[in-house]
């Protein structure tokens, strides 16, 4: 169970929040933090159990004891491990089960939530069966749920998520990026909504890829554009800058 996490939503101000937004809003206005913010952070996902900082090396927000989830919050389910997800990525067969996983999850995070929309999209059994159990009531093997993992990359990257494969999503401001020095190389430069020069990152791509990308991504070189995407990938450090790529068409979705 996951009960450490680096974001939240906040009712207060409908919105959601990186860990490091609300410790620089605790810091500027310790009155106004407590009055709006404390008591108003929720799980990003389900929106329903209730999250308290925690102060340490490191800060983090945590659920409160017996604090209840939504009804299969991905969340509070067992982390599909990532050399368990890197098998199912680098299989060509599964490339349509992780596009709908993908394209259904931006439904999920980007569209008006329906009133029967309960389940994320998040849970995963494809491939995984190392946790089977024997329903003996039933007569019959059931699996545990485990959950792909993803990060809000609205407000930025974390360096925890380096080396880790994961579903990124998120609003992000985006520009074609001439790379003179490699054709075969496309290059995105991202920004999150609230950015600085140390937040900027890029997201490349063959250009075989970014073909199929460019025809569902309106953005135009040297034009900069606030745009809702979806993608899966893992982050990567380069001296002093960060990148994802893209493998696949499948595994960046766009949403206007």
């Amino acid at each position: 169970m996951n009960n450490k996490f680096l974001g939240a939503y906040c009712q207060y101000l409908n919105d959601y929040l990186s860990i490091d937004e609300i410790v620089e809003i605790e810091k500027k206005d310790k009155d106004f933090f407590q009055q709006n913010i404390s008591h108003n952070l929720y799980c990003p996902e389900c929106k329903l159990a209730p999250l308290s900082i925690v102060h340490g090396d490191s800060e983090y927000l945590r659920a409160y004891a017996k604090s209840v989830h939504g009804e299969d919050c991905s969340l509070m389910q067992n982390i599909v491990s990532n050399a368990a997800f890197i098998k199912i990525i680098e299989s060509d067969s599964n490339n349509e089960f992780l596009s709908k996983k993908l394209n259904d999850f931006a439904d999920y995070i980007f569209l008006p939530k329906k009133n029967n929309q309960v389940l994320t999209p998040l849970t995963i059994e494809h491939g995984i069966d190392e946790n089977a159990q024997t329903d003996t009531t039933a007569n019959k093997k059931t699996k545990n749920s485990k959950y792909i993992p993803r990060q809000n990359i609205s407000n930025g990257i974390f360096v925890e998520d380096i080396g880790v494969y994961k579903f990124f999503y998120g609003e992000l401001y985006l520009i074609w990026y001439k790379n003179k020095n490699n054709d075969n190389v496309k290059k995105l430069l991202a920004f999150p909504l609230h950015h600085n020069k140390k937040s900027v990152f890029s997201i490349t791509m063959s250009s075989r890829v970014s073909d199929y990308v460019k025809n569902d991504l309106p953005i135009q070189f040297n034009k900069l554009q606030r745009v809702k995407v979806v993608f899966l990938s893992v982050l990567n450090k380069y001296n002093n800058y960060y990148n994802f790529h893209i493998k696949h068409s499948a595994h960046f979705i766009v949403k206007s």
